[in-house]
Formats: structure tokens, sequence, C-alpha cells
């Protein structure tokens, strides 16, 4: 019986502790959304609503970043599209052949754009034990394919188009 007793006050014990446990997140669910509705209640007051909009006192909502547009590379019949445009830009040099494009002898940021050295501050993607620098924005990344398109005479069509939004 007294085993029996033993174990049912252990069993107490830890059910008072996983009370206590909820209790304290509770109470932490409860402050936070009552600064929530304090929040809301400031936004929302007619003082606030009343402001002129040019005010330096006005709350404006936090711009966000928009969404990077995406790079699509038609090349020898094979489409490459990847949600990063980095990632779309190293496949289609890796398509055209890296050796090759090393040779037309292109830098970016002063950087080859195709090297076997690793060049600190520049993000460089490694790809067949080469280094290929990504360090430039969407539309750099395109003017230096049809730079290549055109140097080497290649079939090559490159489009910017904006990146679907997923919910």
């Amino acid at each position: 019986m007294n085993d029996r007793n033993n174990s049912m006050l252990r069993r107490m014990d830890i059910l008072e502790l996983q009370l206590h446990r909820l209790d304290v997140i509770r109470t932490r669910v409860l402050e936070k959304w009552a600064g929530y509705e304090r929040r809301l209640d400031a936004i929302t007051s007619p003082e606030t609503l009343s402001r002129n909009p040019s005010s330096d006192t006005m709350a404006t909502p936090e711009r966000r970043k928009s969404w990077p547009n995406m790079l699509v590379v038609s090349i020898n019949g094979k489409t490459i599209d990847h949600r990063i445009a980095a990632r779309t830009f190293v496949e289609t040099l890796r398509t055209v052949g890296l050796d090759r494009v090393r040779t037309l002898g292109l830098r970016v940021r002063a950087v080859p754009l195709v090297s076997r050295q690793q060049h600190d501050g520049y993000e460089q993607w490694p790809v067949e034990g080469w280094l290929v620098v990504t360090h430039s924005a969407t539309e750099e990344k395109k003017e230096i394919l049809d730079e290549i398109s055109r140097r080497l005479a290649l079939d090559m069509r490159v489009e910017i188009v904006p990146r679907p939004k997923i919910r």
C-alpha cells in the first residue's frame, strides 16, 4: 500500500509541476496579448487617425523588401530557371562550359568571373573545381550572360521575370 501511495504522490507532483508550467505560459501569452491590444489601441485611436500623414510622429508601416526577380535562360533547347538567380547563372555557365567562359577574361568587381582562387568579400559558388563570382545583381548577371552569348556566338536567350509569390 505504501508503494502505491508513493507512486500516486509522485504522479500528483508531476501533474502539479505541469500545471504550474502551463500557468506560466498562459500568463506570458496574456501579457503579450495585452501589449498587442495597447499597440492596436494606440494605432487606431482617433488622435492618431486624425494626424497629418506627412507628420514625422506618424507611425509608418515597415517597408518590406520586394521579392527578387528570377533569371530564365534558354540555351540549346534547354530552359534553366531556378528560384535563385545565382543558381540559374551558375548552371548556365556550367552548360556553356566553365573553361570556355574563363578564356573570355570577364570580371565582376575586378575579380575574374571564373577562377580557382577564393576572393574575400565576394560571394563565389564552387562548381566542378572552379569558383564562380555570383556577387552581382540579377540585371548584371543577365548582362554578363548576354555578353557571353554574343562573344561565343551561342543561341541563348536570357530573361528576367518576376518570381511567383508562394503563400
